[in-house]
């Protein structure tokens, strides 16, 4: 149904595993999946996407280019974007380094800047002297592995967080 007004309604797209690439039907460009997130069935094109990924992608390149492909497609739908940085994640077996995350985090903000939408990088809630910001530990940030996927109590705290950027 479409909300009435000063409603809000939020519909979770997220798939877990997904990258921001074309390649396979979870992934944010995949055109079956890109038009499920700016024309979902039985609902308007959102007013506000929040756009966010996680470590997956596999490049800084990769990552950088498919999301301000993204946004250029959910600003194209009439969507206002909110871009968020992707997530700690713990060293364990992981192959981006922690100065690797430093940087899509600079590269996410140049692509928020250039395409002139809000960007949240959350090394906010995750770097250095914030660490401990959401009130998890360093360990506990991964929880559903152990490696680079928060689980539900993660995702929540993420969220009440984020939230406070719209009160």
């Amino acid at each position: 149904r479409v909300p009435v007004a000063g409603e809000i309604t939020y519909l979770n797209q997220g798939i877990s595993a997904s990258t921001s690439s074309a390649v396979g039907v979870y992934n944010g460009l995949y055109p079956d999946r890109l038009n499920a997130m700016i024309n979902p069935a039985g609902f308007r094109t959102p007013d506000l996407v929040l756009l966010g990924f996680g470590m997956n992608d596999g490049t800084i390149e990769s990552f950088v280019t498919t999301t301000s492909q993204l946004i250029q497609a959910i600003k194209a739908a009439g969507s206002d974007v909110f871009l968020i940085g992707p997530h700690w994640t713990n060293s364990n077996g992981i192959r981006f380094t922690e100065l690797e995350w430093h940087l899509i985090h600079r590269r996410l903000s140049e692509v928020a800047e250039f395409h002139d939408v809000a960007y949240l990088p959350s090394e906010l809630f995750y770097s250095g002297e914030s660490r401990g910001y959401l009130g998890i530990s360093d360990y506990s940030l991964t929880r559903t592995n152990w490696i680079n996927h928060p689980g539900p109590y993660e995702y929540r705290m993420n969220g009440v967080a984020i939230a406070q950027y719209f009160k």
